[in-house]
C-alpha cells in the first residue's frame, strides 16, 4: 500500500453530523493524554503505519463530505469507519487511516465494517489498535474483537478476542460486547514482550482459553484497558455499566484481589 500526505479538511460549521472521539463523554481526556503524550516506542527502527497522524483521534457517527479539501485519496467523503486526528496546533483535522487501510491486513477490501475503539502505540505510531462496528465479512474477527494494524510483522494482524478480554469479569453466558475505548499500560520493554507473546498465541488459543491473555498480562506486569458498548449482564443487575469513566477493566488485576 502506498500511503500519501494527509490533508487538512474543513467540515463547515453547518455540517449535518457530530464528530465522535473515540473515546465517549468522560473518556476523553484519558484518550488525550494517551495519544498526545504516552507514545510508547515498539521499536527503534519501525515505522509509522501511517503518515502525518499527529495528535487526537477520533471517528465519527456517521459519513459525511468535506466542505473544503480532499482526502488523501482524492476522495471528499469520510467514512464512520476512517481513523482522523484532531492537531491541536494548527487546529486542522487529517485522515489518518481510510477504513479500508485499517482492514488492510486482514484481506477485506470494498466493505467499511466502522470504527470504535482505538489507540495508537509508539513514539512514530507504528502500530493502531482497533475495533470495528461489524463483524468481519470472512468470520475472522467480531466487532468486539480488538485488532492490529501494524508497521511490526509480528503485530500486524493480529486479533484478541472479545471473549479474553472480558474474561474477567466471569459473566454467564458469556457475552461479546462491542469496545468503545482501549489503552495500553506498561513500561516498554514489558509490553514488547507481552505483545509478542500474545500473537505467538494467536486468536484461537486466545478464544479457546480466556484466561491466557491475563496470564501473559500479569506475568510481564502490563495491562491493557478497555470499556465496552453494552451494560452485562442485564440492565437491572449490571456488572458495569455503558458510559461511565468506571467500567474500564483491568485485565492484569488478579481476579482473587
Amino acid at each position: 500500500m502506498t500511503m500519501q500526505s494527509a490533508k487538512p479538511f474543513d467540515i463547515g460549521s453547518q455540517a449535518p453530523f457530530a464528530a465522535r472521539p473515540v473515546f465517549r463523554w468522560g473518556r476523553l481526556t484519558a484518550f488525550a493524554a494517551l495519544v498526545a503524550f504516552y507514545h510508547l516506542p515498539l521499536a527503534t527502527e519501525a515505522q509509522a503505519v501511517a503518515q502525518n497522524c499527529r495528535g487526537l483521534l477520533l471517528s465519527t457517527s456517521e459519513d459525511f463530505t468535506m466542505q473544503r479539501g480532499e482526502g488523501p485519496d482524492g476522495n471528499p467523503i469520510v467514512s464512520d469507519g476512517d481513523l482522523l486526528a484532531f492537531e491541536p496546533l494548527s487546529g486542522t483535522t487529517v485522515i489518518c487511516l481510510r477504513n479500508r487501510e485499517l482492514l488492510q491486513p486482514f484481506d477485506i477490501e470494498r466493505v467499511d465494517l466502522g470504527l470504535d475503539a482505538a489507540a495508537a502505540l509508539g513514539r512514530k505510531r507504528e502500530t493502531i489498535a482497533f475495533s470495528t462496528e461489524l463483524d468481519s465479512i470472512h468470520g475472522q474477527f467480531t466487532a468486539g474483537d480488538l485488532l492490529f494494524r501494524s508497521s511490526l510483522n509480528f503485530l500486524n494482524g493480529l486479533i484478541i478476542p472479545n471473549a479474553a478480554l472480558l474474561a474477567q469479569t466471569k459473566l454467564q453466558p458469556p457475552y461479546d460486547i462491542g469496545l468503545d475505548a482501549v489503552s495500553f499500560v506498561g513500561e516498554e520493554e514489558r509490553l514488547i514482550r507481552a505483545l509478542r507473546e500474545i500473537a505467538a498465541a494467536g486468536r484461537e488459543a486466545l478464544a479457546a482459553n480466556p484466561d491466557l491473555l491475563a496470564r501473559i498480562l500479569r506475568e510481564f506486569e502490563v495491562d491493557i484497558l478497555f470499556s465496552v458498548e453494552g451494560t452485562a449482564p442485564t440492565a437491572k443487575a449490571p456488572a458495569f455499566i455503558d458510559g461511565e469513566q468506571d467500567v474500564n477493566l483491568e485485565l492484569a488485576q488478579d481476579p482473587g484481589k
